[in-house]
C-alpha cells in the first residue's frame, strides 16, 4: 500500500513541475514558436549537385532525394538549359543534355508545395555535364543501350558492359514501378546480373527498357538506365552540311532550305530535338516542320555568302552541320556537275514498284557517261531502268527508306541521296 501512495505521490509531483516548466519558458519568450512538424515543415533535397555524361540520359530520383516531414509535392518551377527533363512519373525526371559532347553547367530550381498548395521551400539542382569519363566523381553512371535486329528469338544484353561503375560492385533490376513504365511489348526479366528480353506477340519493332543499379551493400547509391530496342539493322545516325546556291531573284523571297533531306535519322523526325546552333552572320533563319527558312539581309552586295550550324539530338546523342547559303547573279552562276537529293512519298501508293526520276532537278553540265546505284536501299530493292532508278518496296517492312546514286559526265563524277517515305 505504501509503495502505491508513493507512486501516485511521485507522478503528481512530476505533473507540477512539468507545468511551471512549461509556464516558465511560455512566460520567457517574446514569441511563441510553432510547432516545427506541423507549422513549419522540414523539407530539403540531397544530392544537389548532380553529374553526368555528356552522351547520355541520366535520371533523378525524387523520391529519395527528397526528405521532408510532412506530405508534400514536387514540382519544376524552371526549365534546363542545356537539356530536356521529362517527368516519367512516379518522382522519376529523366534528364537528357544537348550539347553533343561538350561540358556545360546547367540546372533547373524546383518548388515543394504543402498539401494546401502553399510554397515550402524553393530550391535548385546544379548539373554539371562532362564528356570525359575519368573527370566524374566515384558513382555510377549507366550509358544508354542499343540493340539491333530483334524479331522474336529473345536477347540477353550485358548493360553493365558499357556503364561507368566506381565504388562497388552493382545489382542490376528491371524498374518497372506500374504498366506505364516500359517495356510495353515484351517481358524483361534479369538472369546473372543481364537482361534478358523476350518479345511479345504486339512487338513491332521497338521497345524499350529502364533498369536499376544498386551497389552492392548500400542501397542508397543507385542509379538508372535505359535499353533500346528496335528489330531495324544497325542504324547510323548522322547529319550532313548542306549548299545551297540562289540567284539574285531570291533576294527579296523566303527562302525554304530542306537540310533534314540528306541526314540519316533512325526515327522520325518529330522524335528528335532539333536547335540552331549557331546563328547566321546577316540573315535570319527560322525552323520549318521540315528543315529551315532563310531571309536575306537588306542591302546585300554580290557575291554573297552565310552560314548557320543546326543540331539533332535524341536521347542525349547529338549531331551538328553547317549549311551554307551563298547568292549570286545569273551571268556569274557557271554550270557544274551536281547530283541533288530527291525526295519520293509512297505511302500510299499500292504499287510495289515505282520509277523516280533522279535525273530531273540534277546539273549534268554535258553528256551524261553513266548513271549508277553506289548504296542499295534497306527495306527494299533499287536498279538503274531507262535513266531512271526503280524501287521495289518490300511488302512486309513499313518503314522510310534510302538509297545513294552517282552520276558521272566527262568532268567527274556527282553522288546524290534519294529519300522515300513509306510509312503508313
Amino acid at each position: 500500500m505504501k509503495t502505491t501512495k508513493l507512486k501516485e505521490n511521485t507522478k503528481t509531483i512530476l505533473r507540477f513541475l512539468l507545468g511551471i516548466i512549461i509556464a516558465v519558458t511560455v512566460l520567457s519568450c517574446d514569441v511563441l514558436d510553432s510547432d516545427p512538424d506541423v507549422l513549419q515543415p522540414d523539407t530539403d533535397i540531397t544530392g544537389k549537385e548532380i553529374y553526368v555524361l555528356a552522351n547520355s540520359p541520366s535520371f533523378i530520383d525524387l523520391n529519395t532525394a527528397l526528405q521532408t516531414n510532412t506530405v508534400s509535392r514536387v514540382a519544376m518551377t524552371s526549365e534546363a538549359r542545356y537539356g530536356k527533363i521529362t517527368d516519367l512519373g512516379k518522382g522519376i525526371l529523366q534528364y537528357a543534355p544537348m550539347v553533343g559532347n561538350s561540358r556545360a553547367r546547367d540546372g533547373f530550381q524546383f518548388t515543394v508545395y504543402s498539401q494546401n498548395n502553399e510554397v515550402i521551400k524553393r530550391d535548385s539542382v546544379i548539373i554539371f555535364i562532362e564528356n570525359d569519363s575519368t573527370n566524374l566523381p566515384c558513382n555510377i553512371y549507366p550509358v544508354t543501350d542499343y540493340v539491333y535486329g530483334v524479331h522474336q528469338a529473345p536477347v540477353v544484353i550485358d548493360v553493365t558492359s558499357n556503364d561507368v561503375i566506381c565504388g562497388g560492385r552493382v545489382v542490376v533490376s528491371i524498374f518497372k514501378p506500374e504498366d506505364s513504365f516500359p517495356p510495353y511489348f515484351g517481358q524483361a526479366e534479369v538472369t546473372n546480373n543481364k537482361i534478358k528480353y523476350t518479345p511479345g506477340a504486339s512487338f513491332n519493332r521497338e521497345d524499350k527498357i529502364m533498369y536499376k543499379l544498386t551497389v552492392t551493400g548500400d542501397s542508397a547509391r543507385s542509379a538508372y538506365g535505359l535499353v533500346y530496342i528496335t528489330g531495324d539493322s544497325v542504324c547510323n545516325f548522322r547529319v550532313v552540311s548542306d549548299q545551297f546556291i540562289f540567284n539574285e531573284h531570291a533576294v527579296d523571297s523566303l527562302i525554304t532550305l530542306p537540310v533534314f533531306l540528306n541526314d540519316s535519322l533512325c526515327r522520325t523526325l518529330n522524335e528528335y530535338q532539333v536547335n540552331l546552333k549557331i546563328s547566321p552572320m546577316y540573315g535570319q533563319v527560322l525552323r520549318l516542320p521540315d528543315g529551315f527558312s532563310y531571309t536575306f539581309p537588306a542591302n546585300v552586295n554580290f557575291p554573297f555568302s552565310d552560314h548557320f550550324t543546326y543540331e539533332v539530338c535524341m536521347d542525349a546523342i547529338c549531331k551538328t552541320a553547317r549549311v551554307d547559303v551563298h547568292l549570286k547573279k545569273d551571268s556569274v552562276i557557271a554550270c557544274a556537275l551536281m547530283a541533288r537529293m530527291d525526295s519520293v512519298n509512297i505511302a500510299y501508293n499500292d504499287d510495289p514498284q515505282i520509277f523516280i526520276d533522279v535525273l530531273q532537278n540534277d546539273s549534268v553540265c554535258g553528256n551524261l557517261k553513266s548513271l549508277t546505284i553506289t548504296e542499295q536501299p534497306l527495306y527494299g530493292t533499287s536498279a538503274v531502268s531507262n535513266s531512271q532508278i526503280s524501287y521495289k518496296r518490300d511488302a512486309q517492312q513499313k518503314k522510310d527508306d534510302t538509297l545513294e546514286y552517282e552520276i558521272c559526265t566527262s568532268e567527274g563524277c556527282s553522288r546524290a541521296r534519294v529519300f522515300i517515305k513509306r510509312t503508313k
